[in-house]
């Protein structure tokens, strides 16, 4: 039988100490880097996870220079420049989230349920956006 793993990665579940089990080394919420039971490697892998998604969130998110200009012509292209690539599409997605989310309120009016958590956490970054 093949494993799809490395066989550093198989060594290290072997060590394991049990599955869905912390080793107790630690304590904390936080795992342990030198700790390889199941639990430890999975919070370790969520962190890593988080950080890329951050990072990669954070370069697609501010990918925009901010220029000065020193002429008034520059000054209009700039702005102009601007708008057709940032201001606009941001402002289509503010719609968009406006049109999600007053769907999902008259759903949920009529199922008789709360807003969810995603809808409130949706209005926040349009609200965010559009200011």
């Amino acid at each position: 039988m093949h494993s799809r793993f490395s066989p550093e990665v198989v060594s290290l579940r072997s060590k394991a100490v049990k599955p869905d089990q912390h080793c107790g080394s630690r304590p904390s919420l936080r795992p342990a880097s030198s700790c390889r039971c199941s639990s430890c490697e999975r919070m370790l892998c969520r962190s890593e996870s988080r950080s890329k998604l951050f990072l990669l969130l954070q370069e697609k998110l501010q990918p925009y220079k901010i220029e000065i200009a020193k002429e008034a012509a520059q000054a209009v292209l700039l702005v102009s420049r601007f708008k057709a690539s940032i201001h606009r599409p941001a402002m289509a997605l503010v719609r968009c989230a406006e049109d999600v989310i007053h769907t999902v309120a008259e759903v949920l009016l009529l199922d008789g349920q709360s807003r969810e958590r995603w809808v409130l956490d949706v209005e926040r970054l349009k609200d965010k956006l559009h200011s």
